[in-house]
Parts: structure tokens; C-alpha cells; sequence
């Protein structure tokens, strides 16, 4: 009968271990028999065995078994065992065959939380059934897009949290996630060795095409049947969208005045509450915030925030068109003596205002205009008149964009900005007959 009765392998942990039965009833039998060395091939890309080479030699057959530490998660190992007996005769050789194999990860989910902007992923624990090595879990994620890199993430326990850090930006897009088993096993010598899955078990020719465990899906909503509620009227305009199926903690309105490049943009938080309505109050002009006149084009988003911050965005909707008119400055004129006092409200993106003066006699003739300029800061004007004069006075305030003054630039007076100037109007007038005074 030979020496070695029966040889068998089994992985453990990430040690390949070789076992065999030593015949001692034999009675040639002697503590000299050894196995002269084991040799290993490992398997190929192309699928063949490689060269054997020498893992270790001058084994006692007394041990009975040799545990191989250097090996690769889901590869086939060949294994060449050349036995001498101790007493001179010719070695012999034994083969044997170990695969590692995938341990299969069960009952996985994985979800995405707007909220928090974090993936969560679980699963069942792996049985761990020996005592030489520990099993913890890599969680592998890819955005299946043009790079499609591979993030790999450590942990212990049978859940992982995953947001954004320096080494992974979560975006909007198409998720595939993969776990797997991580091993620490100890070597008799006490040293402990870890091992993963390689990439290569995800990836082929650079694209990731291993079959996921999980499959996510994280797209922001893109408001719909974004509309014009109620038109521009009094400084005010409305919009609405239809509700989306989760509600953002922020809405971004985008404005773009005529062909301007930059945009203004308004952003207001929802709280996560059930809102799909804005309402533009453009009443004030003195605000810095006021809009300007003109033909405006609008659309909204949808965003997402953590701690102030924007993580995800929606699309922009449909885009709206509406018209700002020129909005007529309110004039008021009190009278405090000799002296008539203007006194009208600013408008922010005004650079200078104009004072138009046009007075008529007691005849019906038109007396020269009188016009006056002021910068941005100064919002009112005194005129000092003479009592016993019997003269119709007419006052109008307009105001110029530019950064210079010019007397022949545009002046808007509240009705048209394309007005002539030849053909001037006053909306924003006051009359007065000087007579009336006493």
C-alpha cells in the first residue's frame, strides 16, 4: 500500500490547505518519509495551467497537512506532490486540484436617501466556520458612465454608509454595486495575512461588466409643466410646476434678461413640504434685488442640500418668456412756502434722474423747459417761484441707466423705453398754477 492513503484539499479562509492520511501500518513506514517538495501552477488568463514552481520542500509526512497563504480569491490552483519514502526508493508524484470560489453574498438592498445624501447598502453576514481567519466586506461601487472607476470601500460589519468624500462624488446617474468578502487569516506562525477580490473579477477591458448585486438609480426630478400663473401686473408675476414625486429642499428660479449672459438667479428652501409655486415681487425698485425693465426668459430646478450645501440638481424645466415694463417713478410734490418740493422714490439700477420742468403763462404760451440732473444718491429737488407769477407749471422725473451722464441718452419716463425724445409724455407729472398759491 502506499505511504499516502488519501490526499485532500480545502480552502479556508484565504488558505488553500492540503491534507493527507499517512499509511503507519505500513511497514515501511518510517518518521524519514517526506514529502520531498510541493510544487504549484496557478491558472492563466487563458484559461491553462502555467510552469510549476517550488513552494516548499522537505515536509514530514508525520504533519500531515500544509496550508498555502499565497493565494488569490476566485483562481484554480494546481498542487504537485513528490513523495519519498525515507528508504531510497524513487519518489512519486500526487496531484491534486483546489479552486477558491466566490462565497456568494445574500439578500443585499442597497437605497439612496436625498435627504442625507447617502447610499446605504446591507446584506446577510457570511458563516465563518473556522477559527483562523476573520471575514469582513469590501462594498465595490461604479457610476456607469465613460470612466466607470470602481470605489472600493472597507468595513466590518454587514452595512455601509457611503457619501460623498474626496475619493467618491455621488451624482445623479446609474449605480452598480458589488460586495464582496474581505479575509484576515492567521498563518501558523501567528502572521496574519489579508486578501480581497481583485478588480479584475468587475472589470473587462476597462469596462465594468460583472453582474451587480444591486442596481440604483438617483435622478433628481425636473419640475413640470412649469407655467405662467398670473402675468406681470403691479411689480408681480406667479409661476407654477407640477409637484414632483419627492419634494426638494430647494428650488432654483433662473432669470436671463433679453441677451444677457449672466443670469439672476433665486433660490428659496422648501423644508421638504409639498411647494410648487413662486411668486416674483418686483414692487420695490430700491432694492438691490429689483429687476430691471425688459423681456426676461425663466426656467426652475429642483436641488437638493446637506448642511447648506448643494448635492444634487434636477435639470432645468421648460423656459418661460414675460416682459417687465418701465415702471413709473411715484412724484410727490408739498409746498411749504415760496419753495415747491419733488420728492420721488429710487430706483436702484438708475445711475442719474432728470428733472423736467415745463411751464405755461397765463396766455397759453409755452415757457423754455427747465431740466435738472442729480445722481443716484439724491432723490428730491426744491424749486423757490415767485407768487405774483400766473404760470402753469408741469414736473417729471426719468432716470438714465448709463455710467456717464448724457443729456441724449435714453430716459425713461415710466411708459416706453423706445419714447423720442421730441415726443416726450408725462406720466409722472404734477400741475400747478402759481396763482393759486394767493
Amino acid at each position: 500500500m502506499p505511504l499516502l492513503e488519501k490526499i485532500t484539499g480545502q480552502v479556508i479562509g484565504l488558505a488553500n490547505i492540503i491534507n493527507w492520511d499517512v499509511n503507519t501500518a505500513d511497514p515501511t513506514y518510517t518518521d524519514n518519509a517526506k514529502i520531498q517538495k510541493i510544487q504549484r501552477a496557478d491558472i492563466s488568463n487563458n484559461g491553462l495551467f502555467g510552469d510549476l514552481y517550488n513552494l516548499t520542500t522537505n515536509i514530514p509526512l508525520k504533519n500531515t497537512s500544509f496550508a498555502d497563504y499565497d493565494i488569490s480569491l476566485c483562481k484554480t490552483y494546481e498542487y504537485k506532490l513528490t513523495i519519498d519514502d525515507g528508504l531510497g526508493a524513487t519518489p512519486y508524484d500526487k496531484y491534486i486540484y483546489i479552486r477558491v470560489i466566490n462565497e456568494h453574498i445574500k439578500n443585499c438592498k442597497a437605497t439612496y436617501n436625498f435627504n442625507t445624501n447617502i447610499i446605504n447598502v446591507n446584506w446577510d453576514k457570511l458563516i465563518n466556520n473556522n477559527d483562523i481567519t476573520k471575514i469582513h466586506y469590501n462594498v465595490w461601487i461604479c457610476l456607469k458612465r465613460e470612466n466607470e472607476n470602481l470605489v472600493r470601500f472597507d468595513v466590518e460589519s454587514t452595512e455601509c454608509n457611503i457619501n460623498s468624500n474626496s475619493n467618491f462624488n455621488i451624482q445623479t446617474g446609474t449605480y452598480f454595486i458589488y460586495v464582496t468578502p474581505k479575509y484576515a487569516t492567521t498563518k501558523n506562525n501567528g502572521q496574519s495575512i489579508t486578501n480581497v477580490y481583485p478588480e479584475r473579477y468587475f472589470k473587462k477591458n476597462g469596462k465594468v461588466t460583472g453582474i451587480p448585486l444591486k442596481i440604483i438609480n438617483i435622478e433628481v426630478e425636473t419640475p413640470e409643466n412649469f407655467e405662467i400663473q398670473s402675468a406681470y401686473n403691479n411689480g408681480k408675476i406667479s409661476f407654477s410646476w407640477n409637484l414632483p414625486s419627492i419634494n426638494p429642499k430647494q428650488y432654483l428660479i433662473e432669470f436671463k434678461r433679453g441677451t444677457e449672459t449672466e443670469t439672476t438667479d433665486i433660490s428659496f428652501n422648501t423644508d421638504n413640504n409639498s411647494i410648487n409655486s413662486y411668486t416674483l415681487d418686483n414692487t420695490d425698485l430700491s432694492l438691490v434685488s429689483a429687476f430691471k425693465p425688459g423681456n426676461y426668459s425663466v426656467s426652475v430646478k429642483s436641488r437638493f442640500l446637506v448642511d447648506g450645501s448643494v448635492t444634487l440638481e434636477s435639470s432645468l424645466s421648460n423656459t418661460l418668456n414675460f416682459n417687465i415694463p418701465v415702471t413709473p417713478i411715484a412724484l410727490t410734490v408739498t409746498l411749504d412756502n415760496k419753495t415747491i418740493k419733488l420728492n420721488w422714490t429710487k430706483v436702484y439700477y438708475a445711475n442719474y434722474y432728470k428733472i423736467t420742468v415745463k411751464g405755461r403763462d397765463k396766455d397759453g404760451t409755452l415757457v423754455n423747459d427747465l431740466v435738472f440732473y442729480t445722481n443716484t444718491d439724491v432723490n428730491s429737488k426744491d424749486f423757490n417761484i415767485d407768487k405774483t407769477d400766473q404760470v402753469e407749471l408741469k414736473f417729471s422725473v426719468s432716470y438714465s441707466e448709463e455710467e456717464a451722464l448724457d443729456a441724449d441718452s435714453n430716459w425713461p419716463y415710466g411708459l416706453s423705453v423706445q419714447q423720442s425724445k421730441n415726443n416726450i409724455e408725462f406720466p409722472t407729472e404734477f400741475t400747478l398754477w402759481t396763482s393759486s398759491l394767493g
